[in-house]
């Protein structure tokens, strides 16, 4: 999953905010 946020950085930063399981994903990979 860390590897696909890095991809779509940009498409998971809305999903991120729509989904409350995409905010942990990104919280959880500093890198994205």
């Amino acid at each position: 999953l860390g590897k696909g946020v890095r991809t779509d950085l940009g498409i998971n930063n809305l999903m991120f905010r729509r989904s409350p399981s995409g905010a942990q994903i990104v919280l959880t990979d500093p890198v994205a």
